[in-house]
């Protein structure tokens, strides 16, 4: 018998799904087909896709790990992947690639790859105090939205451009 779950938006094939049942406590984004008659999802063509959540670490980003075998290394952020929740930091989780001997490397051997991490694990560096920090967002008066330390209220940066419906009126 599956989890108990309740369907809170449906569209296209892929809906919004929350838990209730002890592993699942989490909403999930579900693809899966929907049943209307039997208020169910047909667990025969269901497949469980990574909740997207709002990434506030973005590529260029100085990150610190505060967990792990690489704990309290800093580095800079060289890609996000929002599905799967990770980033690449520069030399964090160094792994060796063996690569055989060919044309373009004609000598082969052991190559240095960093792979990603979660984006759990890593905290953004304040600008201003160089500690960890965690991010928010706040919209400015002229209405667009930027990433901001929260310790220390420093800028990290705007997200978005100017929008009239959240501009303060002067």
């Amino acid at each position: 018998m599956g989890p108990e779950f309740s369907v809170i938006r449906w569209a296209e094939q892929v809906s919004l799904v929350e838990t209730t049942s002890y592993p699942f406590q989490w909403s999930y984004y579900v693809v899966g087909t929907y049943d209307r008659t039997m208020c169910s999802l047909k667990r025969s063509r269901l497949e469980v896709c990574l909740y997207i959540a709002i990434m506030k670490i973005h590529a260029g980003d100085t990150v610190k790990v505060i967990s792990g075998k690489d704990k309290s290394v800093t580095g800079k952020v060289m890609s996000v992947d929002h599905e799967k929740g990770r980033v690449v930091v520069e030399g964090v989780n160094l792994v060796y690639k063996h690569v055989r001997p060919s044309q373009r490397n004609p000598q082969g051997g052991r190559l240095h790859k960093e792979m990603p991490v979660p984006a759990s694990k890593v905290m953004v560096v304040c600008p201003k105090t160089g500690k960890p920090t965690r991010v928010g967002f706040r919209y400015l008066k002229d209405g667009s939205k930027e990433r901001y330390a929260i310790a220390s209220g420093a800028s990290l940066g705007v997200v978005s451009p100017p929008k009239k419906a959240k501009a303060t009126k002067a």
